[in-house]
């Protein structure tokens, strides 16, 4: 930022004019200042109503920024916001939402050219015929693999507690949407000892749940290693595929279920390791919704039960794995889904496993008795599920 602002500084930017909408906090200051210095005309703007520090709106308001942008406005405040700043006829637009550059598309002289931050702008921004180019600033590999995957997660739960005094361990947390920012939200949150949830109603929101996937992954490496050929069905996760592998990535339970199906036909071992959501949307909109002032019900039906299809159809040389996270009764409930699922053999945890490096298991075939595998890292779960499995084939 230093070397940015330095050289940036040091431009003549005299009679351009530039229209910021962003979160107007202490990171966005260096980089107003130096076009400020550098002789530009500025306009900055909130993109969200509680995303302001009055401290440097107020300082950029001192500086001959013309600012648009205090704590705790209200929606229609925030409208009015946007009409300002379509007036303030720019030649440069850098946006967070899409918002301020789609207010500017049927202006007679189009702007010079835009800069998107965000996803849901991107979003936005295709379903308009634009008459200037946009550059596309979130897909840059420094902001998404870096900025959105892992910087706002860890920034996102320390201004929660300042806001609100509470912190989130052992709280129920709901993540809407599931790009890099969302899993980096739901990470943070879950290493905070938060119980984790995500919601899909839109493009950019999806419902998923606090598995991290490291123990599939683990699985999926145990087993060639063991000499399996290994199919990887893998949704909404970083985790790097062991060598070997042939990986199907899906993202909705649906699309698992029918690859699931699909792929089980010709396998003679499915291990149903995937912490499926049981339940989804009862209804999903082609483009995202836009927040208002009123109420919003999610109404959810539950997901198909990909565990029960399979093991319902299987053939008699076939073998189906079963996994159980259970926050009670653990090995009573397990076993009872192992007979009800017609499972061969069934996997038991407790829901302190989600995200930790090491669990305890318990082990249990369809006519064995139950083992236990305690404080065990992920690999060793795998090793010993593999190993079992392979005793059931012979």
């Amino acid at each position: 930022t230093e070397h940015y602002c330095n050289k940036i500084s040091k431009k003549n930017y005299c009679g351009k004019r530039a229209a910021f909408w962003g979160h107007v906090t202490f990171n966005m200051l260096p980089m107003i200042l130096a076009l400020k210095e550098a002789g530009a005309d500025l306009l900055v703007g909130a993109c969200n109503v509680d995303s302001t520090n009055d401290a440097i709106a107020a300082y950029l308001d001192s500086q001959g920024v013309l600012v648009y942008a205090w704590s705790g406005m209200s929606q229609h405040e925030y409208q009015e916001n946007l009409k300002l700043a379509r007036e303030f006829d720019a030649d440069y637009v850098s946006d967070m939402g899409g918002e301020l550059t789609t207010s500017y598309i049927d202006r007679e002289k189009p702007l010079l050219g835009a800069l998107e931050a965000t996803t849901s702008g991107l979003h936005l921004l295709r379903e308009h015929d634009l008459p200037f180019p946009v550059f596309d600033w979130n897909s840059i590999p420094l902001k998404d693999k870096l900025e959105n995957r892992f910087h706002v997660g860890d920034g996102v739960w320390p201004a929660f507690s300042q806001v609100t005094g509470l912190g989130v361990f052992g709280r129920r947390v709901l993540v809407i949407g599931f790009g890099p920012v969302g899993k980096g939200i739901a990470e943070r949150a879950r290493k905070l000892g938060a119980m984790v949830n995500v919601a899909d109603i839109d493009p950019v929101r999806l419902i998923s749940n606090a598995s991290s996937g490291k123990l599939g992954f683990a699985l999926a490496k145990a087993a060639v290693k063991a000499g399996h050929n290994v199919t990887l069905i893998a949704a909404n996760t970083d985790l790097r595929v062991p060598k070997g592998v042939k990986v199907i990535d899906v993202v909705t339970s649906g699309q698992m279920y029918k690859v699931v199906n699909a792929e089980f036909k010709d396998c003679g071992c499915l291990i149903m390791a995937a912490a499926v959501s049981d339940y989804r949307p009862a209804t999903s909109t082609q483009h995202k919704i836009k927040k208002d002032q009123s109420e919003m019900i999610l109404k959810l039906k539950p997901t198909q039960d990909i565990l029960k299809s399979v093991a319902k159809s299987k053939k008699a040389s076939q073998i189906v794995v079963g996994f159980a996270l259970e926050d009670r009764m653990l090995l009573k409930n397990a076993e009872k889904k192992l007979k009800a699922k017609n499972l061969d053999m069934i996997v038991a945890n407790e829901p302190t496993a989600i995200g930790a490096d090491t669990s305890t298991i318990h082990i249990k075939t369809k006519d064995g008795d139950w083992q236990a595998f305690e404080n065990v890292t992920k690999d060793a779960s795998a090793r010993q599920i593999i190993r079992c499995v392979g005793q059931l084939i012979g």
